[in-house]
């Protein structure tokens, strides 16, 4: 019995050696839980994000099989739409934020705001608030400057194609309206400088025309207010034409999967039809690990058991924590520990030399 419990300890070692070495996916699906999506719905409307809230909610109500989380989700939905049909509300949206600033996170402020950047007031506008604060010895935005000019050149464009430069015209708008709401990544800054010489010098947009192109079909897919804000989390080409991918497959639901999965939901889009938009629509429940192991792992693993398990550790948390802590160790340690579990745990046969009696 002595025996028995010294071996033991070591048994276990090579049995979880064992599991880390040839199952590394059980560890991985044991961290995976659930976001919390009434206390996320319920942040967003804490800071007044209220378009943001509003989108997330329905994500949420989409997706969402448990009864009691769909009727708070039903409840805080009715909030937020009560909140954004409110007079005041609209007014401030449409005229304080969209007329004024050009920066709304409301599509009817937005659409203001676009409206007087096409016909010309919203360039004129920036570029007469530029030069004041320029008069004043004031610091000088050089990206309004830059989108400003930009505006004018593709209104000069549209004018001389007689419209069929609009929707270039359509994308420079949205480009300056990203720049207010403090969604226009640096990367897409400064690539619009180093096109702008070339642009004037041959009176063309057509420099810019893959990327505006790409934020225009952005846009269209997933809605404005929704598209400028993927947009800001981009960091470079790539990561655009990854968010395009993304929102031909997810369309509205974009916003919430990318807002939750960040990073690893941008290095999702091109699997994406092949792991089918329901399921990248269920591991994103889980938020980035979710669809990092997704991916990983297959779908057919992940369904059969990430979910299973996930279900599985709601009941018993402090497994999350110790998963996450056996995943930390480099894969030598299983391996010594593997090895020195199988040579102490196991009672080898003794071996013992015979005398003769001669």
């Amino acid at each position: 019995m002595r025996f028995l419990l010294w071996r033991l300890p070591w048994l276990l070692v090579a049995v979880l050696s064992l599991v880390m070495l040839t199952i590394p996916w059980l560890p991985v699906f044991l961290t995976l839980t659930p976001i919390d999506a009434v206390t996320s719905v319920r942040q967003l409307m804490q800071e007044e994000q209220y378009a943001a809230a509003a989108e997330q909610v329905d994500y949420f109500l989409d997706i969402s099989t448990d009864e009691p989380e769909r009727l708070k989700l039903q409840q805080l939905a009715g909030e937020i739409g009560e909140q954004r049909s409110r007079w005041s509300y609209q007014a401030d949206k449409i005229v304080t934020e969209g007329l004024l600033t050009g920066h709304s996170d409301e599509w009817t402020g937005q659409l203001a705001g676009a409206m007087s950047a096409f016909m010309v007031l919203g360039e004129v506008r920036d570029l007469a608030g530029q030069g004041l604060l320029w008069l004043r010895d004031q610091p000088v935005d050089d990206g309004i400057l830059v989108l400003s000019s930009l505006g004018l050149l593709a209104t000069t464009a549209q004018w001389v194609s007689l419209g069929t430069a609009t929707p270039l015209k359509s994308s420079v708008t949205l480009l300056s309206l990203a720049h207010k709401a403090g969604s226009l990544p640096p990367w897409l800054i400064t690539a619009l400088k180093g096109g702008l010489s070339r642009a004037w010098e041959i009176r063309s947009l057509s420099p810019l025309k893959v990327n505006l192109s790409r934020i225009t079909e952005l846009t269209e897919r997933v809605g404005l207010g929704p598209g400028l804000a993927l947009l800001g989390q981009t960091r470079g080409p790539g990561a655009l034409q990854r968010l395009v991918v993304l929102a031909r497959h997810l369309g509205p639901a974009t916003g919430p999967v990318v807002r939750i999965g960040g990073e690893a939901a941008l290095a999702l889009a091109p699997a994406v039809g092949k792991l089918g938009v329901a399921n990248v629509k269920l591991a994103s429940r889980f938020g980035p690990e979710g669809l990092q192991a997704m991916q990983a792992y297959g779908v057919l693993r992940f369904m059969k058991y990430g979910v299973r398990l996930a279900k599985f550790v709601m009941f018993y948390p402090w497994i999350v924590p110790l998963a996450k802590g056996l995943l930390k160790l480099p894969a030598w340690l299983w391996q010594l520990g593997g090895v020195l579990g199988v040579i102490f745990g196991l009672r080898w046969p003794r071996f013992r030399r015979r005398h003769s009696p001669l």
